[in-house]
């Protein structure tokens, strides 16, 4: 991710985390938010960015590497493989954390450390869960002199379900993303090409994967096909480098 393919959402919740993790509770973005709280006008507003950063990470397909990105990590650029075991074991004898030289603490730093630990020995889903918990707790900390236990469970709880109910909606097929991708890419590159065509090449490339009724709903569900051309060309299919 670069900061040209980030939504407006991605970006109001990357300048929150980010500046919560560089001045801490002290940060403007924090400050704007609680004195939000004090205003009845206003305090609608802020459980709603609060509930927004949370169902952010809820609905994210990897929570920890865009946690990781927002505050100036690549998670590209991390080591993996039998040396950084032997590094975390060695940062777990010494109690040291990942998250070292923040000005903020408690149960949702923990959990976030937890959760990079198992990130970068490669156990993707169970980081990604922790993940979602770390920032929940984080939040709940934060905000702790605003919201009550039981008004912080509401609107965590709130998030949670509308991200699942947003996944409910997504198709579960694993090569759906890509799919998509390769769609957008070759009626990029031929606009001319008939969905027919399309079809055609993408039921032999993903043969056994995906089924031709699948493929077909999802051309016509993507909303990419190009207007109709005055005369059809041939097309091949365009893969993501």
């Amino acid at each position: 991710m670069t900061h040209g393919e980030m939504s407006i959402r991605a970006t109001i919740v990357a300048t929150f985390i980010n500046e919560l993790f560089t001045d801490g509770t002290d940060s403007m973005a924090i400050s704007i938010l609680r004195d939000g709280f004090k205003i009845d006008a206003s305090a609608s507003l802020a459980r709603n960015m609060v509930n927004n950063i949370i169902h952010y990470f809820e609905c994210s397909d990897n929570p920890v590497e865009e946690f990781l990105y927002f505050i100036g990590i690549d998670s590209a650029e991390t080591e993996r493989g039998d040396q950084s075991i032997n590094t975390l074991l060695y940062m777990d004898e010494k109690k040291t954390p990942f998250l070292t030289d923040i000005p903020l603490s408690g149960d949702g730093v923990t959990v976030l450390n937890a959760a990079l630990a198992l990130h970068f020995v490669g156990m993707k889903n169970n980081a990604d869960d922790l993940t979602k918990i770390g920032i929940k707790l984080l939040m709940e900390g934060v905000f702790s002199d605003e919201l009550s236990i039981r008004e912080f469970n509401e609107i965590a709880q709130k998030a949670i379900s509308d991200a699942q109910r947003e996944k409910a909606k997504r198709p579960r097929n694993p090569y759906y993303s890509e799919v998509i991708e390769v769609i957008k890419l070759t009626w990029g590159k031929y606009p001319c090409g008939a969905k027919t065509a399309l079809l055609d090449a993408l039921a032999a490339h993903y043969h056994g994967k995906v089924s031709r009724n699948a493929l077909d709903n999802w051309i016509s569900l993507s909303g990419l096909r190009p207007p109709k051309p005055e005369k059809y060309t041939r097309l091949e299919l365009v893969f993501p480098q």
